[in-house]
């Protein structure tokens, strides 16, 4: 998809230029022709890049689209849990307990839909 090939160069040269906050990310220009899930998907593709060194000019960003990832998981949810995932979030709860939190509170919510 070329769409989502110029959004992964935008957004990569976006991350090493000025590390944008999230909101950022969704409003690039080149975001607006995608899915919110092609953007996850291309900012896991390059997470996926970075951890696996073939993109080492992200490496030193690690943290910030790994906080990309985790941003997007908490905005999928419904407005009530997500009020009480932040809360948990800013409450310096362990963090892989609150992704698996927010996991198993998506596949609940994903397995409602379909129902």
């Amino acid at each position: 998809m070329v769409q989502g090939y110029i959004f992964t160069k935008a957004f990569e040269r976006a991350v090493i230029t000025v590390q944008p906050s999230w909101g950022e990310v969704i409003n690039l220009p080149q975001a607006k022709r995608l899915q919110q899930r092609d953007i996850i998907d291309t900012i896991n593709n390059s997470y996926g890049r970075l951890i696996t060194g073939r993109n080492k000019k992200l490496f030193k960003y690690r943290d910030l689209i790994q906080g990309y990832i985790d941003q997007f998981s908490v905005e999928r949810l419904p407005e009530h849990m997500r009020r009480n995932i932040k809360m948990l979030l800013s409450a310096n709860v362990d963090r892989e307990l609150v992704n698996t939190i927010i996991a198993d509170t998506q596949k609940l919510v994903d397995t409602n839909k379909k129902n």
